[in-house]
């Protein structure tokens, strides 16, 4: 995720980083998404029925937000994988 946020490409400067939506292929329910924290080795893994995966980096995140202990968010410092119809669709 990470790596290439900062490439220079058109839709990753227009969103200030992804918030991308992918289609996915098969029926019914299928693994749509695994990611891998490489320090902690923790594993999440997404399944859905829906045709549809909205990738979001956490492009607005900053500083001045915080949270219960404290501590502040920064840019791109969480994501978001939504199971979804695609965007505009009836």
């Amino acid at each position: 995720m990470g790596k290439d946020i900062e490439k220079q490409n058109e839709q990753l400067k227009i969103g200030v980083g992804y918030d991308h939506n992918y289609i996915l292929n098969g029926d019914g329910l299928k693994l749509a998404a695994t990611v891998k924290a490489p320090k902690s080795g923790i594993i999440m893994e997404v399944l859905t029925t829906e045709p549809g995966m909205q990738f979001f980096s956490g492009n607005f995140l900053n500083e001045m937000e915080t949270r219960k202990n404290g501590s502040s968010y920064s840019k791109n410092a969480a994501f978001c994988l939504e199971s979804q119809h695609f965007p505009d669709s009836p």
